[in-house]
C-alpha cells in the first residue's frame, strides 16, 4: 500500500517537473 503511493506520488512529481521544464522553455 505505501509503495504504491510512494509510487503515485514519484509519477506525479516527474509529470510537475516534466511541466515546469516545458513551461521553461516556452518563456
Amino acid at each position: 500500500m505505501q509503495q504504491e503511493a510512494d509510487g503515485c506520488l514519484q509519477q506525479h512529481v516527474k509529470k510537475r517537473r516534466v511541466f515546469a521544464s516545458d513551461v521553461a522553455h516556452l518563456h
